[in-house]
């Protein structure tokens, strides 16, 4: 339940649906304070990029469509079929981390997500 909620926090900050506030805080201020979050962030959580094999090859047979006419002729169609090749996707592994620490930072400044 904690690991489902702990990924339901970074959902909404990846979406962007919220903005940081602080009392007094101008709209520079926020943004430089940010920024800050951000460069230490990527200091310390550098991007490490992972490749991973998202979907493996694999044969696709052919697909046969039939439909009627009104004179009761049946006619059947054949397509697609063939090869599919492995499919591959990465992320960045400290992605998440990265994340929690900005977060984590921004609070640490005085800020609140509204």
């Amino acid at each position: 339940m904690k690991r489902l909620l702990s990924m339901l926090f970074f959902v909404a900050f990846l979406c962007g649906c919220t903005t940081w506030v602080k009392p007094g805080a101008s709209e520079r201020d926020r943004d430089a304070d940010v920024a800050a979050c951000e460069a230490i962030g990527y200091d310390r959580f550098a991007p490490a990029v992972a490749t991973y094999l998202a979907r493996g090859s694999y044969w696709e047979p052919p697909s046969t469509v039939c439909s009627k006419s009104d004179d009761k002729h049946e006619t059947c169609t054949t397509s697609g079929g063939g090869w599919r090749p492995d499919e591959y996707s990465s992320h960045d592994v400290n992605g998440d981390a990265r994340d929690a620490f900005v977060v984590d930072c921004m609070y640490r400044k005085g800020y609140n997500k509204q």
